[in-house]
């Protein structure tokens, strides 16, 4: 659950046709879909590029990539840096996979006896540990976001949610001041700090 400067050579190239399948239900508007299915084409290609950029020894890292890596991660530490690399390594292949689909709610009201759906200022919704057909729920902050600048992009978003469903990461904390305060340890679980970790790569032009 989410709650509440780029290149323009990026912002004018043609996105690559989406891998993975997203099956609409009746919840979402065709509009609704279009910004979805944008949403997880940045984050497919984006993800892919950073981790094939980083997947590399931690001295050949740029001097921003590292203070990137510290800022959202602590200190290098073997075990953590391990955990980070085979979760990016998960996003950017789960989001990558013709084999991986998910089907995809929008706007659905939030059930008490469940305690799933949509509450106010929240993101989006998915459910752990189904690598296929998973599913997502995008909600109301998600449709009021960025599609493509800043943190909680729409595309960071899509990040964050599929970091859930591909390397079982925990909501431990929300917002970037929030993500900052956590330990290394949970820093390194949380979904929050893989989306403004990606995303801080794109805001400073690392990408």
């Amino acid at each position: 659950m989410r709650r509440l400067l780029l290149c323009l050579s990026l912002l004018l190239s043609p996105l690559p046709a989406l891998a993975v399948h997203l099956n609409y239900g009746p919840s979402c508007s065709q509009g609704q879909a279009q910004q979805i299915t944008a949403a997880f084409t940045l984050a497919a290609q984006r993800s892919r590029a950073s981790f094939l950029k980083l997947n590399k020894a931690w001295p050949e890292w740029s001097q921003q990539e590292q203070w990137t890596y510290n800022y959202w991660f602590g200190a290098v530490q073997k075990d953590r840096i391990a955990r980070v690399g085979a979760v990016l390594d998960s996003i950017q292949s789960q989001l990558n996979n013709p084999k991986v689909s998910y089907d995809v709610a929008c706007m659905l009201p939030y059930d008490p006896n469940t305690r799933n759906g949509c509450q106010p200022g929240d993101f989006a919704e998915s459910l752990v540990n189904q690598r296929h057909a998973q599913e997502v729920l995008f909600c109301d902050a998600f449709f009021g976001t960025e599609a493509d600048g800043g943190y909680d992009s729409k595309w960071g978003v899509v990040a964050h949610e599929i970091s859930h469903t591909a390397a079982n990461t925990e909501d431990h904390s929300y917002s970037p001041a929030e993500a900052r305060n956590l330990s290394p340890a949970k820093q390194v679980d949380n979904a929050d700090n893989y989306e403004y970790f990606l995303e801080m790569l794109y805001i400073y032009g690392v990408h």
